[in-house]
């Protein structure tokens, strides 16, 4: 997932966004922060959607929420 970011195509917001659902956690938190790193507008609304759908009480899924605070952060929401 962080190769994707190295590549300068929109498709690789997409890309990312999609990992936003992954199963595996660790690549979901890899989506959020490149999502971040990109900066791009268009990931806010699906970052809000999946702060949302991070809602256990695992260690896993808090930090994936603060994450998505810091990444909606970068973007300058």
């Amino acid at each position: 997932i962080r190769a994707l970011e190295e590549i300068d195509d929109p498709q690789v917001v997409d890309l990312l966004v999609q990992a936003l659902t992954d199963p595996n956690a660790h690549n979901r938190i890899n989506a959020v922060g490149g999502l971040g790193r990109l900066r791009n507008p268009i990931a806010i609304s699906p970052l809000i959607h999946a702060f949302h759908r991070e809602k256990n009480a695992s260690h896993m899924d808090s930090w994936i929420r603060g994450s998505i605070v810091d990444a909606l952060g970068d973007i300058g929401t």
